[in-house]
């Protein structure tokens, strides 16, 4: 089937160009936030971080601020963001994406949304 959003059988969606948005995203923006799966109410932080690639002439892991999940480890926000968890600094969640909409529209059962 052809379509929009389909193209030779492959349906296209938001997310890393493998991987769909609301897979990559739903645990982290609204999942580890229930008691269910989060019963000691750790704090939960997101940090989405945009994928901007570079032209893959420059570089073919897509450069310093490639964000697809294979080549994350060499995105500079990220290794920013590790060196100041480790340095004992606090960060906010941050999101690029409408996954936080996303995820509300997903249907929990009762017993888990608590």
């Amino acid at each position: 089937r052809e379509g929009p959003h389909v193209t030779a059988g492959m349906i296209k969606v938001n997310g890393d160009g493998s991987v769909p948005l609301l897979s990559l995203g739903y645990m982290c923006a609204q999942g580890w936030k229930t008691r269910h799966f989060n019963p000691a109410g750790v704090r939960v932080v997101t940090r989405e971080l945009e994928h901007a690639p570079v032209s893959f002439m420059v570089d073919p892991r897509g450069g310093p601020h490639t964000a697809d999940h294979v080549d994350i480890m060499g995105n500079h926000d990220l290794i920013a963001d590790i060196i100041q968890v480790a340095a004992g600094d606090k960060l906010e969640s941050q999101f690029h994406s409408n996954i936080r909409e996303i995820s509300r529209r997903v249907p929990i059962p009762a017993a888990i949304a608590r």
